[in-house]
């Protein structure tokens, strides 16, 4: 499998690492790595924050569906409405743009996805959350607010 440069800022390769969200496979190639909890009633794929910054969203992109964590810095995106565009925006990254701003002296510009994109290189982890998850406590997104 072709593999291609992460396109990965430093500040969000660090936190991705950082959230165990970014793993390496035996290849050395990184794997991008999330949770998707789920209860009797729905489901959220956890994501860091500084990954949605990184791929250029912003609250409005998001339905109320999807709840922050800004204390853990996470969004929990709905599966069905709010997951889509972000698997979107995962199969588009990196461009060649991308690719053109990264400083090679970066240790995430160094780096090779498994895959072609950052959707290729994704590993989903289902995870029950009970019958009725936590995350229905969190805070509800909303367009008018950050989400950092």
């Amino acid at each position: 499998m072709a593999s291609k440069k992460s396109g990965i800022d430093k500040t969000t390769f660090f936190d991705l690492i950082s959230h165990q969200a970014l793993v390496p496979n035996d290849d050395a190639e990184l794997q991008l790595h999330l949770t998707v909890f789920y209860d009797k009633q729905s489901s959220w794929m956890e994501v860091p924050l500084s990954l949605i910054h990184m791929l250029g969203f912003k609250p409005h992109d998001f339905s109320r569906y999807s709840h922050v964590d800004k204390e853990n810095n996470l969004i929990y995106l709905e599966e069905t409405i709010d997951a889509i565009p972000f698997m979107r925006r995962l199969h588009e990254w990196p461009s060649e743009n991308h690719l053109d701003n990264m400083s090679p002296d970066e240790q995430s510009a160094q780096m090779k996805l498994d895959g072609e994109s950052l959707l290729k290189a994704l590993h989903l982890h289902p995870v029950s959350d009970g019958e009725v998850s936590d995350i229905r406590d969190l805070k509800r997104n909303t367009e008018d607010k950050p989400l950092h």
